[in-house]
């Protein structure tokens, strides 16, 4: 079915922010964003590396700060957002407190319409020095090994240190996540096949959030690995996105929208 005018006018008033996984490059996410230019959908895209990461969210407050500032200079009608793996999830996180606190990203949030996540969440801890070798695992110079390097240092270190007032950084990550408002729906894309993210615990944060009441849309590629499945079907991973978003993600903001319209003609 064509996209009738409504709906194209929707694409046009949308705006994809993206945050990579641990380790990735701006370029790296240059694919997703000429997937969502196929539909006129405004993006931005963002690598996520330990800088960001740090022990705590605090260390990445200063950079979704900074990310928010720009999506909200797009005046989005429609905001969504696309976190890769486990490490864009730590920077998503450090944006949902900011967007649910931050008056000055109030609009930002009443706009917050869907939110995909691509192989995430692992609700098995895992250990410290994971990003850390995914860091160090794509550097392009000399230069980039020792800025990593020391980054890594430093998250590792301040992890160790904090361990006794913070616990492990995954029990902070899994307890926030889980307990995010259920207003805004989700698409879970992940494959059995992948060997850092198991199916399965993905499947049972699937399971728990849908107990709170959110919306969760889900599809398993079963054979393609770690962050690799629009790699491997994009045909598929594509029409999963433009579905989620048409039918599930639009449809947020009309609701709000119709609510709203319903208490001013009461006034």
């Amino acid at each position: 079915m064509e996209d009738d005018s409504k709906v194209m006018y929707a694409w046009r008033a949308c705006h994809v922010l993206l945050l990579g996984w641990t380790g990735s490059k701006d370029r790296q996410l240059r694919k997703y964003q000429r997937l969502y230019a196929e539909k006129n959908i405004q993006t931005l895209a963002f690598g996520v590396g330990l800088k960001e990461l740090g022990a705590t969210p605090i260390m990445a407050a200063s950079r979704a700060k900074s990310i928010l500032q720009q999506s909200k200079e797009l005046k989005p009608k429609h905001f969504i957002i696309h976190v890769f793996s486990n490490g864009g999830a730590f920077l998503y996180l450090a944006l949902r407190r900011l967007l649910d606190q931050d008056q000055e990203f109030r609009d930002l949030r009443s706009a917050l319409c869907g939110i995909i996540m691509d192989s995430l969440p692992s609700l098995s801890p895992q250990p410290i020095w994971l990003p850390y070798l995914a860091q160090l695992a794509t550097n392009d110079s000399s230069w980039e090994y020792a800025s990593n390097f020391a980054w890594g240092t430093v998250y590792a270190v301040s992890s160790l240190l904090l361990w006794p007032f913070n616990g492990n950084p995954w029990d902070w990550y899994l307890k926030t996540l889980l307990g995010l408002s259920t207003d805004i729906p989700e698409l879970l894309l992940y494959s059995t096949a992948d060997a850092l993210v198991p199916a399965a615990g993905i499947e049972k944060y699937i399971e728990l959030r849908q107990e709170k009441g959110c919306v969760c849309l889900f599809f398993n590629f079963e054979d393609s690995a770690h962050v690799n499945h629009f790699g491997k079907h994009p045909k598929i991973y594509k029409e999963q996105v433009v579905s989620f978003i048409k039918n599930k993600a639009f449809g947020v903001n009309e609701t709000k929208n119709e609510y709203a319209s319903h208490h001013r003609s009461r006034l």
